[in-house]
């Protein structure tokens, strides 16, 4: 298969179109993943002039990975550097819902397979994508298959039960109806958040994707600004939204700037992981008028002679090389005296506080 094949079957499929007056649209070229070489070749070929759609098929090992909201903001450029304007369409994507177990529980493998197949619809409509297609509608009763309807398992008798990506696709519906995409919020790259205008209100739908989960926190205030629901569409309170792999929608009648400054609040501290970062991150805040630690407390892996020097003065922590050297020694002394030495050694970190740059530091969380 080439570009070359590509573009003739383009070009034959279109003149029998005309010969039979169809009134359709042509779509393709229907890459299997998102490849911008191919698609932009194709575009580029004069058969490409009959297209009316723009498609490829968005599998990809996670919707974060690569990003596929990024990727439609590509592919985007890439059709209106040919023909500006052409909708984009995803025509096909999506996971095998695993085999159940004998039980007929929906384990969290399943739950895991529906949320990602949300999260690359959601990211692809929160850079403007047309249309998603999910693959595949079907009634497959049991065992490992793509169905959004059913999952089951041979070792019951094929008793069909019902997909959690069913009640996810519905509760994109419920959630976004005609939305526009507004802004892909920057969170952090562990984070997504996207926000839809609905004309009356905003929905923002957000999730953490890499990581250990963590949550979300809201003031009285502003959790009384917002309804949560979870990826099933299911009502959460607001004080308190999960972060982990489900999106969760939080609608609201604030406006987008507001929604995701009420947002930003709920972050409620920065871990900077490397001390070169340190003061590129406190420039980036003060340039956002982010006050520390009233607005966001920071902690940071650092030295604590450069976080002393830093304005404010950041509470950090750092590696204990002291501790390190002697369980080293210890373990070597082990090893060489034929004694069984431990496989894993737990060295705390050194804590500094400065007591500037953190607030309720007798909060554990």
């Amino acid at each position: 298969w080439t570009v070359e094949k590509n573009l003739r079957m383009i070009g034959e499929v279109a003149a029998i179109m005309k010969r039979l007056n169809l009134k359709a649209d042509l779509a393709g070229p229907v890459t299997c993943g998102t490849d911008f070489t191919w698609i932009s070749s194709v575009l580029a070929g004069k058969e490409a002039k009959d297209l009316t759609i723009v498609t490829e098929h968005p599998y990809r090992t996670l919707p974060e990975l690569p990003d596929y909201a990024d990727d439609v903001v590509t592919v985007r450029k890439i059709i209106d550097h040919y023909r500006k304007g052409l909708p984009h369409y995803a025509t096909e994507s999506g996971r095998v819902s695993p085999c159940l177990l004998e039980t007929g529980f929906i384990g969290d493998n399943n739950r895991l397979a529906a949320a990602r197949d949300i999260r690359n619809i959601l990211q692809g409509f929160s850079s403007g994508l047309s249309r998603y297609y999910h693959f595949a509608l079907s009634v497959w009763p049991d065992g490992s298959s793509w169905s959004t309807l059913f999952a089951g398992s041979p070792a019951n008798g094929g008793v069909p039960v019902p997909n959690p990506t069913l009640y996810a696709l519905r509760t994109v519906s419920d959630r976004l109806e005609q939305a526009k995409p507004v802004k892909r919020l920057k969170l952090g790259v562990d984070y997504r958040c996207a926000v839809f205008d609905h004309g009356n209100k905003r929905t923002a739908v957000l999730w953490k994707w890499n990581g250990n989960p963590g949550t979300l926190r809201f003031q009285p205030g502003d959790a009384g600004k917002v309804s949560a629901y979870d990826f099933v569409g299911s009502r959460i309170p607001a004080a308190t939204i999960p972060m982990n792999e489900f999106p969760v929608y939080l609608d609201s009648a604030l406006s987008a700037a507001d929604l995701e400054k009420l947002i930003r609040r709920g972050i409620s501290a920065l871990f900077i992981q490397n001390e070169n970062l340190v003061p590129i991150a406190l420039k980036q805040l003060k340039l956002l008028d982010i006050r520390i630690p009233e607005d966001l407390s920071v902690v940071a892996l650092s030295f604590p002679r450069q976080a002393s020097c830093t304005d404010p003065p950041l509470t950090c922590i750092v590696q204990n090389y002291g501790l390190l050297a002697s369980e080293t020694g210890i373990m070597l002394e082990r090893i060489l005296s034929d004694s069984v030495a431990p496989k894993d050694v737990y060295v705390p970190y050194s804590f500094y506080d400065y007591g500037i740059s953190v607030r309720n530091r007798n909060d554990p969380e």
